[in-house]
């Protein structure tokens, strides 16, 4: 994603067919957890548009603008090892989730994520 602050996703992530469907819009907004230094704080008042999709294919519901990486983290300050007990509430979230769906121990569990690099 050079030189643009956004591209559009015309395929799906998952399983890359063209059946892309927009199912809800809202107003253009500026990224989120945007901190940036009062120089560049300009930047704030760009918004990008919010949309959220789906594969008809696939079910894979997604925004499908999609931001530099630059833009959305260039300045992101957050870390989740400082965030006191997330690390015990994802363990009891996936406790509950195994008690709820009945999920065997030699069961393979995979938790599918994209992480898009430029």
């Amino acid at each position: 994603m050079k030189n643009i602050a956004k591209k559009l996703d015309k395929n799906c992530r998952v399983c890359y067919s063209k059946n892309i469907e927009e199912v809800f819009e809202l107003e253009p907004s500026p990224p989120g957890d945007l901190f940036l230094p009062k120089t560049q704080q300009h930047m704030s008042i760009d918004k990008y548009p919010l949309t959220l999709a789906i594969c008809s294919d696939f079910g894979y519901l997604h925004l499908p603008y999609v931001l530099d990486p630059e833009i959305s983290y260039g300045n992101y300050v957050y870390e989740t090892k400082v965030t006191v007990g997330l690390s015990r509430h994802y363990l009891e979230y996936a406790k509950d989730i195994i008690s709820y769906g009945g999920i065997a121990p030699d069961s393979l569990v995979v938790d599918l994520s994209l992480c898009q690099q430029s």
